[in-house]
């Protein structure tokens, strides 16, 4: 799947304030499991990473490839 974030940047820049909105997409991969617990109750488990390709360009944080984990609880009505 592909997460996607909208954010505003302002930038300044030789005396000059410039705005704009920025879009970022980024590729989601991972495996899950999902069990029933009890009744409508269900446990999901899963992992994965993220892939954010920005070539040479400069940012101000690293991205790295970590791997993500999560549970959660599901009800189904």
């Amino acid at each position: 799947s592909e997460a996607t974030r909208n954010f505003d940047v302002t930038i300044n820049q030789a005396g000059t304030t410039f705005a704009q909105k920025d879009e970022q997409g980024m590729l989601r991969y991972g495996i899950g499991v999902e069990k029933r617990f009890i009744g409508p109750l269900n446990l999901r488990l899963s992992v994965g990473t993220g892939r954010a390709d920005f070539g040479d360009r400069q940012r101000n944080i690293d991205v790295e490839r970590r791997l993500e984990f999560a549970v959660g609880g599901l009800v189904q009505l």
